[in-house]
């Protein structure tokens, strides 16, 4: 079965598109190395700045696919430090002027996967273009 809402993927990390709007904001994305670490302090270097490289072409990407104001990217390690999965993944949150994302963040929906497929392709064109 192909997986319709990743965006990129290599041999150290994979872009997809996260399950869940947050932020009241569908389409955002998470960038996960494909082996798994729980958090920060284990990943090496290596996966690091491969999941580093793709976050920035996917800032990119989302600005210029979305029409957004701006991106927020966030990494989240341990319960009192937010981790809710425990593999270590990075998200990058398209935002907007005056969207309220910061008192609408607790509120989470979950993304038909159309939706995701739709916003998987739009990013993928545009990382290829670039």
């Amino acid at each position: 079965m192909h997986q319709t809402d990743i965006f990129y993927k290599d041999d150290l990390v994979t872009g997809f598109i996260n399950s869940f709007s947050l932020g009241g904001v569908a389409g955002n994305a998470l960038i996960i190395p494909n082996k798994h670490f729980e958090h920060i302090y284990e990943l090496p270097a290596e996966y690091g700045h491969r999941v580093f490289e793709v976050l920035q072409k996917t800032a990119i990407a989302m600005r210029q696919t979305y029409q957004c104001n701006g991106i927020t990217t966030l990494q989240c390690n341990e319960p009192a430090g937010w981790q809710h999965a425990f593999h270590y993944h990075h998200h990058a949150m398209q935002r907007y002027t005056d969207d309220d994302f910061m008192n609408k963040m607790s509120a989470k929906a979950i993304v038909p996967k159309e939706e995701k497929a739709t916003f998987a392709a739009r990013l993928k064109e545009a990382i290829l273009a670039a």
